[in-house]
């Protein structure tokens, strides 16, 4: 499977939930989604409300031939500065996680050691107006070989299972 189809299978996974923009992504990603989700909770009546919460994910897609160390910080680093500035801390704001996804056709090893070296973490206000952390996962969906930061497991094996099916 090459890099583009590849792509396409991701992104047609992520329409289901989330609203999924193609053309008027930022300058180095292929594709950007967003999912929001807003939970409020009562008892017996809606008057008598007792908890609201707001999460939200920002996902940054990117198509590279062959991943070096440095794309990967750049990448991340945009993503990730990308992602929290849309974040709008709230008292009933809960977490807001920022997510890169990198289909790329080869991964050196040094870029592989370097996807699991990068960690970005921020709270707001000690906490109490949520959270952001990054998950970062690369694929190759002709070995479906994955590389990923130490947020990033489950992301990474839903990619390598989503490509497998594909491949089958």
């Amino acid at each position: 499977m090459n890099i583009s189809a590849a792509l396409e299978q991701v992104l047609k996974s992520y329409e289901a939930y989330y609203t999924v923009r193609r053309n008027p992504a930022s300058a180095p990603f292929a594709a950007e989604a967003e999912f929001h989700v807003h939970g409020e909770r009562y008892f017996l009546v809606k008057q008598a409300k007792y908890a609201e919460l707001e999460s939200h994910e920002y996902v940054f897609f990117a198509a590279e031939p062959v991943l070096t160390p440095d794309r990967v910080r750049e990448l991340s680093a945009r993503a990730w500065n990308e992602g929290v500035s849309r974040v709008c801390p709230s008292p009933v704001h809960r977490a807001s996680d920022v997510l890169l996804i990198i289909v790329t056709g080869a991964v050196t090893p040094e870029a592989d050691k370097a996807a699991r070296s990068i960690r970005f973490s921020k709270s707001y206000r000690l906490g109490l107006q949520g959270y952001s952390h990054f998950r970062l996962a690369a694929i190759d969906p002709a070995t479906l070989r994955v590389s990923h930061n130490r947020m990033g497991e489950e992301l990474a094996k839903s990619l390598a299972n989503l490509l497998k099916k594909e491949v089958e």
